[in-house]
């Protein structure tokens, strides 16, 4: 994860989904340990991860060597945050757990807080582009749009925009 400062508050996420607060200075204001939802591993998230793994040039030579071996061993679920963004007031915490709408728009649900004490604002499934089974397109979210660095079908980079419905 990335550690983001803003309005004098650096956030900065933990493995098991907590995000501690500290002001410029080191001194801790805060710690956000929402319980936010896990997403099991299935056969199908597995196969994903195979795919992903298998093809992938970051993972594949090491994969492939592993693999054969029966040295690949998965954890049962998802990490907590797939990814975090701080912009404005809101920490927005997005999580693994994702539904897809009838125009294959993938939503994922994301946790917003406020960066000044850390309370839960909504909860809501906003729309990110996936990479893969486990990377969404590097974003940012400013005055209520998700800007998104997307590859299209022609492998070239294009900046998607998207309304966020909900106003903080």
């Amino acid at each position: 994860y990335r550690y983001y400062c803003s309005n004098g508050t650096v956030v900065v996420p933990l493995d098991d989904g907590t995000m501690n607060a500290y002001d410029t200075k080191g001194k801790r204001r805060y710690a956000i340990k929402e319980n936010l939802p896990k997403v099991e591993l299935d056969d199908k998230i597995l196969k994903q991860l195979d795919t992903l793994f298998t093809n992938d040039l970051r993972w594949k030579k090491l994969y492939m060597i592993l693999k054969p071996q029966n040295k690949v061993m998965f954890p049962e679920t998802l990490p907590v945050l797939q990814a975090y963004f701080v912009g404005g007031n809101t920490i927005y915490a997005i999580t693994y757990r994702k539904k897809t709408g009838s125009d294959n728009q993938d939503t994922f649900l994301t946790y917003m807080f406020n960066l000044e004490n850390g309370s839960l604002i909504t909860k809501k499934y906003l729309p990110f582009t996936s990479r893969n089974v486990l990377e969404i397109y590097p974003f940012a979210i400013y005055n209520g749009k998700i800007f998104q660095i997307v590859e299209n079908d022609d492998e070239e980079w294009e900046l998607t925009v998207k309304h966020l419905t909900v106003q903080l």
